[in-house]
């Protein structure tokens, strides 16, 4: 559900004539958010605590390292999404108030296309 929210937002933020759900960053995105919810789910410490020698805790380490990275990974791009997906809808919400002959448009909120 989340997605597809994300996917309408895209497309009302672009002009209508190059209208289209999704790219490939929302993509990654969403299959990171996925893969983390796969990864990390309930308590990862309990692995480690419940180590019962060096080689076991080495390996709960390693899985919460992990963890831990790909949750940065998830953050930074959702704040990748967030910020590309607000300035796409502020450019198209000026857009429209301004008219697209206003040449304020063009120069400060002109459309940049999926970069």
């Amino acid at each position: 559900m989340p997605k597809m929210f994300i996917n309408d937002l895209w497309a009302a933020a672009q002009p209508a004539s190059r209208r289209r759900r999704g790219n490939a960053l929302l993509t990654v995105w969403w299959l990171s958010v996925l893969a983390v919810g796969h990864w990390v789910k309930g308590d990862v410490s309990s692995p480690l605590e419940n180590a019962g020698n060096a080689g076991e805790a080495s390996q709960a380490l390693r899985h919460l390292m992990l963890s831990d990275a790909l949750c940065v990974a998830v953050a930074v791009l959702t704040i990748a999404v967030v910020r590309r997906l607000s300035g796409m809808l502020t450019r198209a919400v000026n857009g429209r108030r301004w008219g697209h002959d206003d040449p304020r448009t063009a120069a400060e909120y002109g459309d940049q296309g999926d970069r």
